[in-house]
C-alpha cells in the first residue's frame, strides 16, 4: 500500500504508513486492544470496538500482513518456483498449487526463475526472506544450488516435475517420463514407423533424459528402426529455426516426437513455413495435452501429464513436512513418487508415407493382374 497522508488524533496530517500504534492512540486504547479486535481473538466492549475501528477507517490503517506473518508461529505462506510462467504446464500447476493453498488456508507467493540458475537463487532467497512454511520448486536444471539456501534455513522444500541429479536426497514429485514416452514410440513403431526424431529442448534437464531413454528403448528393440535427436533450445524462435532446418533435409523423419508442448508448437510452425502437412508428410506426437490439442486440424496425438494429480501429491507431501509429524519425515527416507500418464490417440499420426505407398500399389497391381485374366 502506497503511503499517504492520514490524520493523527489531533487531526494534524501524517506522512507515512500509520501503524497499529497510531490506532490505538487515535481510539484512546492499547494497540493490543487494536489487535484483539482486528483478529477476533478476543471479546472487546462493543463501544471501544466501534471507536477502534472507526480510527482504522479514518487513519486508513491495513494490516502489515508480512510482519505479522513473521511474528506468527504459524507459518501461513507457503513459496512456489517455476521455470516461467507462459509455459501452458507450468501456468496450470502454479493454478493447481494456488488451489491447494487455498483450501488450507494458506497464501501462495510465486516466483518464476525464467531459466536461470542465478535468478532461480535469487527468488529463492526472496521467497525464504518470507519465511514460508515450504517450498514447491521446479528446478532449472538437476544441480538445483538454491536448495543450500533452503537447509540453510530449514525451509523444507519439495522438486515437482525434473527430477534431480541421481542419488540427492530430497522428495520428488514427477510423472514416469520413460513409460510414457516408451508407450508412444511403441504405437508408432507398430504403425511401421523406422525413422523416428525425438525434439527435446536440452538434455540437461532430467525429464528430457527419461522421455528420451523410454523412445531409445522401443526403438533399439525394432530391427531397422533408427531413432534421431535433437536439441531445439527453449524459445520458440530458436525452436522453430532448428525444427525447419531438420525436416528440409532428407531423408526426413516420417515420425516426429516433441517431448514437451513448447516444442510441439515449434514442430508445427516449422512444418508450415517449409510446407509440410500433419500427417500426409509426417506424424508427430507431442508430451502435455491441452484444450486446443484437440479442435486442431488435425487433432494432435498427444501424452496428458496428470498436472492436478501432481500438484496435490506436492502439496500432501510438503505438508507432511511441515505438519504435526514433521520431525518424524524429516527423519524418513525422501520420497520419489512417479505418476503415470495417459496418451491421448488422435489424428496426426498415421501409417509412413512409404508404407501408404507401398500399400496403394501393391492394390493397384492386384486390380491390374485381375483384369488382365479375366
Amino acid at each position: 500500500m502506497a503511503e499517504r497522508p492520514s490524520l493523527s488524533r489531533n487531526g494534524s496530517k501524517m506522512l507515512r504508513r500509520p501503524t497499529i500504534r497510531d490506532v490505538a492512540q487515535a481510539a484512546a486504547v492499547s494497540p493490543g486492544t487494536v489487535s484483539n479486535v482486528l483478529t477476533g481473538r478476543r471479546n472487546v466492549d462493543p463501544a471501544i470496538r466501534e471507536r477502534v475501528l472507526g480510527a482504522v477507517e479514518a487513519l486508513g490503517y491495513r494490516p502489515d500482513v508480512a510482519a505479522s506473518s513473521l511474528r506468527s508461529t504459524e507459518r501461513n505462506v507457503v513459496g512456489a518456483v517455476v521455470p516461467e510462467l507462459t509455459n501452458p504446464f507450468f501456468a496450470c500447476l502454479v493454478d493447481r498449487l494456488e488451489r491447494e493453498a487455498r483450501a488450507a488456508g494458506k497464501r501462495l507467493l510465486v516466483g518464476a526463475s525464467n531459466g536461470d540458475p542465478l535468478e532461480e537463487e535469487r527468488e529463492v532467497a526472496a521467497l525464504a526472506a518470507w519465511r514460508p512454511a515450504g517450498l514447491i520448486v521446479v528446478p532449472c536444471d538437476g544441480r538445483f544450488g538454491a536448495r543450500r539456501l533452503l537447509e540453510r534455513e530449514g525451509v523444507p522444500f519439495v522438486v515437482v516435475d525434473r527430477p534431480l541429479e541421481e542419488g540427492e536426497p530430497v522428495d520428488t514429485i514427477a510423472v514416469d517420463n520413460a513409460a510414457a514416452a516408451a508407450e508412444a514410440a511403441h504405437r508408432l513403431l507398430a504403425l511401421g514407423h523406422r525413422r523416428v526424431l525425438a525434439i527435446a529442448s536440452s538434455l540437461a534437464l532430467g525429464n528430457m533424459r527419461e522421455r528420451l531413454a523410454g523412445v531409445e528403448a522401443e526403438v533399439a528393440a525394432v530391427d531397422g528402426a533408427e531413432l534421431e535427436t535433437l536439441e531445439a533450445g527453449f524459445e520458440p524462435e530458436e525452436i522453430t529455426t532448428a525444427v525447419a532446418a531438420r525436416l528440409a533435409r532428407e531423408p526426413r523423419p516420417t515420425a516426429v516426437f516433441a517431448l514437451n508442448n513448447v516444442l510441439t508448437l515449434g514442430v508445427l510452425r516449422a512444418s508450415a513455413d517449409i510446407g509440410l502437412v500433419v500427417p500426409d508428410d509426417f506424424s508427430l506426437i507431442g508430451f502435455d495435452d491441452y484444450d486446443w490439442m484437440e479442435v486442431f486440424r488435425p487433432p494432435l496425438t498427444a501424452v496428458r501429464q496428470p498436472v492436478p494429480e501432481l500438484a496435490h501429491m506436492a502439496w500432501q507431501r510438503l505438508a507432511e513436512r511441515i505438519g504435526p509429524a514433521a520431525e518424524d519425515t524429516v527423519a524418513g527416507t525422501p520420497c520419489h513418487l512417479r505418476l503415470p500418464c495417459h496418451l491421448i490417440w488422435r489424428g496426426s499420426v498415421a501409417v509412413p508415407p512409404e508404407v501408404r505407398i507401398g500399400s496403394s500399389s501393391s492394390k493397384s497391381a492386384a486390380a491390374t493382374t485381375g483384369s488382365c485374366s479375366s
